[in-house]
């Protein structure tokens, strides 16, 4: 079910004000099922901003679900230039879930470029995926 906008503004004020990394990757998880482009905006404020490597992580897959929105496609590319390997990790999983074919150029440099072999294997996935 979708969470209303009500919700999303509960939701994500709730976020802002939890000091429980818990409390805030449930929080991440609910907003997943929001359908709102404010929503997107936050969960990308997740992954780009200073936070813990999982509420980035669920941040990923909850933008995953966005499959028909080509600017959370963009913001998925874009981490997978980050620093972190999970992170890259997640990203190109994601990414391959999206269903988005234009991601095969930013996956084939992964796959070609990534320092760490099970970034570049997910990469490798997520290509076969699109390209089925």
């Amino acid at each position: 079910s979708v969470v209303s906008a009500e919700n999303t503004r509960f939701l994500v004020d709730r976020f802002r004000t939890s000091s429980s990394v818990g409390e805030q990757r449930a929080i991440v998880v609910g907003l997943a099922r929001a359908d709102s482009y404010d929503v997107r905006d936050f969960l990308r404020t997740l992954v780009t901003g200073n936070h813990a490597v999982c509420i980035k992580s669920d941040a990923l897959d909850a933008l995953s679900l966005r499959r028909s929105d080509p600017v959370a496609t963009n913001e998925v590319v874009g981490a997978l230039s980050s620093g972190d390997a999970f992170i890259r990790m997640k990203a190109a999983a994601s990414l391959g879930r999206m269903g988005d074919r234009s991601a095969i150029p930013y996956l084939e440099r992964v796959a070609q470029n990534d320092p760490i072999e099970s970034v570049r294997q997910h990469a490798r996935d997520s290509i076969n995926d699109l390209r089925k």
